[in-house]
């Protein structure tokens, strides 16, 4: 369930909530639930995002963009505003991130 998943994150057992997020969307269609489905893709590229703070960074930085961009697929502006707005702010995030690694290992 989706509860598991964010207790999972929450306790920092990163990996258990990717598997449960996946497991979720897996059963889920963004036809019939499209709410459900872009709050899983959400709370996936959050549990990437904190997956690569410990592990394979970039790849895991990659998944959580891929998610958040999955979510967008189903929250269009004009349908789902705050969770589009949501969405592409954790892709910035993840920009900001990486535009920030990249000056420190310049200097």
């Amino acid at each position: 369930a989706i509860e598991t998943g964010n207790a999972l994150l929450s306790n920092g057992a990163y990996k258990e909530a990717v598997n449960e997020f996946e497991s979720i969307l897996k059963r889920s269609s963004p036809d019939d639930f499209p709410e459900k489905f872009i709050n899983l893709q959400n709370s996936l590229g959050i549990a990437y995002y904190a997956l690569g703070s410990r592990e394979d960074e970039q790849a895991n930085l990659e998944k959580a963009i891929g998610a958040y961009q999955k979510g967008l697929t189903i929250a269009k502006v004009d349908e789902y505003p705050k969770d589009n707005a949501l969405l592409n702010n954790n892709i910035s995030i993840i920009g900001i991130k990486k535009i920030f690694d990249f000056i420190i290992i310049i200097f």
